[in-house]
């Protein structure tokens, strides 16, 4: 297998991504690889969603900022849609698909907060 960034020449893989940002730029990384132009994996996307009989097709511009750095979350079926017009490859697909559900899922321990059980003191100052 090559490394994570694929400088090997193989495909670059998701080995390693901490967070979505990640994500993304290794998408774009996976995109530039492939050597397929942003419109034409908007065509390949929009082309399996409507073989598979999906309703809701994503628009050029959404699948464009999937592969742009500084996002903050991305769809994983819209990864899994793209992964796959990358690469024609479905264990590659299985393989983001489950890069992005472990980066979800650090995502959403992050997210959580913890809160008090009490409230403080009454203040007899306060009015």
């Amino acid at each position: 297998m090559s490394d994570p960034f694929g400088a090997g020449g193989g495909a670059p893989q998701p080995l390693g991504i901490g967070d979505v940002g990640e994500l993304a730029i290794r998408l774009g990384e996976l995109r530039r690889w492939s050597g397929l132009s942003y419109r034409e994996l908007h065509r390949r996307v929009v082309a399996h969603r409507r073989a598979a009989g999906v309703v809701e097709q994503p628009t050029f511009n959404t699948v464009w900022r999937c592969l742009q750095p500084g996002r903050a979350r991305l769809d994983p079926a819209l990864v899994a849609d793209i992964v796959r017009a990358l690469t024609g490859d479905e264990s590659a697909v299985a393989m983001w698909r489950l890069a992005g559900a472990a980066v979800a899922q650090r995502r959403g321990d992050a997210d959580v907060v913890e809160t008090g059980t009490a409230l403080p003191p009454a203040d007899p100052a306060f009015v």
